[in-house]
This record gives structure tokens, C-alpha cells and sequence, in this order.
């Protein structure tokens, strides 16, 4: 649940409010196009807990040379003029995305979550 209220509140940050009453049905969608059409897939948890070692793998990976020190990656902090959220926490919609979803059948997003996270792509030892 916290991942589609995440992406309905992000979604509703960046459009002024506005989201649509399929939310639920583009959630699942994206899911089902990540099972069929992915290549990687990410753990988004771990590359919270360990952004350099992701990066650094996903480079190796891709098979990719870097020619220079890899910094420790840091994140950005929120920028509100600008309209960027480090996370959808702290955005003004978090908790009406929670509420507007609250009663919606989710099983299928779940179903589709699972099978999603059981592909993802090990980066992280």
C-alpha cells in the first residue's frame, strides 16, 4: 500500500491535485509491463539503504567502464520552489492519497508487486 500511496501522491504533487479515479488500474499497469518488459528491476529499498553500491553494480552490470572516483552519493534535499520532494511524505497530498485509497481492493497491485520484486535484479549483496 505505501508504494501506490506514494505514487498517487506524487502524482497528485506534480498536477496540481489532480489524479485520476483509475489510479489504481495504471498502478497494476505499470507492474504488468515491468513483469513482461524489464530488463532490471530495482529493489527501491535497497537503493535507498545503499545508493553507491546499486549505482556502482548497475554500472559493472551494463558493462559500462567509469574513468573516474565514484563519490558517495548524497540526496538531494527537498526544493519546494522548484517543486521537488525527496519523498512523497512530505508532500501536502500524502495523506489524502492515503485516504482515497484506504478502501480500494488492492490484492491484484499486490499479486503484481510480489511477482515484480521476485525478478528484481540483485545488486546489493
Amino acid at each position: 500500500m505505501d508504494t501506490l500511496v506514494s505514487w498517487a501522491a506524487m502524482r497528485m504533487h506534480y498536477r496540481n491535485g489532480k489524479v485520476n479515479r483509475d489510479i489504481v488500474r495504471q498502478y497494476c499497469s505499470t507492474y504488468e509491463y515491468l513483469i513482461k518488459h524489464a530488463d532490471v528491476i530495482l529493489d527501491y529499498k535497497e537503493l535507498v539503504d545503499s545508493p553507491h553500491d546499486v549505482t556502482k553494480n548497475i554500472i559493472n552490470y551494463m558493462g559500462l567502464k567509469t574513468f573516474f572516483h565514484t563519490p558517495k552519493i548524497k540526496r538531494n534535499p527537498d526544493a519546494p520552489s522548484l517543486r521537488y520532494l525527496v519523498s512523497s511524505t512530505s508532500s501536502e497530498y500524502y495523506e489524502l492519497a492515503k485516504q482515497m485509497l484506504k478502501d480500494e481492493d488492492l490484492s491484484e497491485c499486490y499479486r503484481l508487486y510480489e511477482k515484480a520484486l521476485s525478478l528484481k535484479t540483485k545488486f546489493v549483496q
